[in-house]
């Protein structure tokens, strides 16, 4: 099989699963165009570099060309008066499955802690993101099929496989901050700040961005570093059936990372 291919700068070059070239077109407005979102290729902290959350499969890796993204669908199928549904992803703009065919099925423990699981084509586990207990913010815990640090031990098991400690979402809304997320990577000992997702009406730096109302269906994620650096845009999605959203990610962010975040932040919403 000929691996699907875009030209780029007159020459050809082999495309990841959900790419596509970049757009001018501002699809959230005054929100950054594709354009902008791929003029950088990011790089994840040192310790989640060549260890992504898809593991060895090469069909959930970043783009690592400048001038692309990779944009998807996340959809929801809720189950009349059912605690479950299912999480599909689909690839802009021809519709087909996302990496063969990945999947989330989400449910809840008898506890009421929410479960969410991304599983590839064959329903093989690439993360888990959990739900934890925590007095003050709604907190859930990313985790990977395999160690992130030496030494590192499995935090959770399901169904025989062993989940290690990746990232950690807290969902935060108070007077002095508004209401945001933040998402933290583990280094071994504890978990440092990495980006920031937030609702927001406006591009960050605008001036009128604090003047309007945000909109929970218009989600920017950033570098916790440099809120003016976007790494990802997630803009709600409705139809008389499914629910979801339009997914843009930078190019060289881990794409399996920003679909758990998208899946939480379903299940906040």
């Amino acid at each position: 099989m000929i691996p699907n291919t875009i030209e780029h700068s007159g020459e050809t070059i082999v495309a990841v699963s959900g790419q596509v070239r970049a757009s001018h077109e501002e699809r959230v407005r005054d929100f950054p165009t594709e354009v902008e979102l791929a003029e950088t290729v990011f790089e994840l902290p040192p310790q989640v570099n060549g260890q992504l959350l898809a593991g060895d499969t090469t069909k959930l890796i970043p783009v690592r060309t400048i001038g692309h993204v990779i944009r998807l669908f996340l959809v929801h199928s809720r189950r009349f008066l059912a605690s479950e549904g299912r999480l599909t992803v689909t690839q802009f703009p021809n519709g087909l499955a996302y990496g063969g065919g990945v999947h989330k099925e989400h449910n809840f423990h008898c506890l009421g802690k929410t479960r969410l699981v991304l599983l590839d084509h064959d329903d093989t586990s690439i993360a888990m993101c959990t739900q934890e207990r925590n007095k003050f913010h709604r907190e859930y815990s990313i985790m990977g099929v395999r160690p992130l640090m030496p030494g590192d031990a499995p935090k959770s098991t399901e169904n025989g496989v062993l989940f290690y400690p990746w990232f950690r979402l807290l969902d935060i809304n108070d007077a002095v901050h508004g209401e945001f997320r933040i998402i933290s990577v583990w280094n071994g000992n504890e978990y440092i700040p990495m980006w920031r997702v937030y609702p927001a009406t406006r591009r960050p730096g605008n001036k009128a961005a604090n003047l309007c109302l945000v909109k929970r269906t218009e989600i920017l994620i950033t570098q916790e570093s440099d809120q003016l650096s976007v790494v990802g845009i997630l803009h709600k999605t409705t139809s008389l059936d499914n629910t979801g959203w339009d997914i843009t990610i930078a190019p060289g962010v881990d794409p399996a990372l920003v679909l758990c975040v998208a899946a939480i932040v379903e299940e906040l919403n």
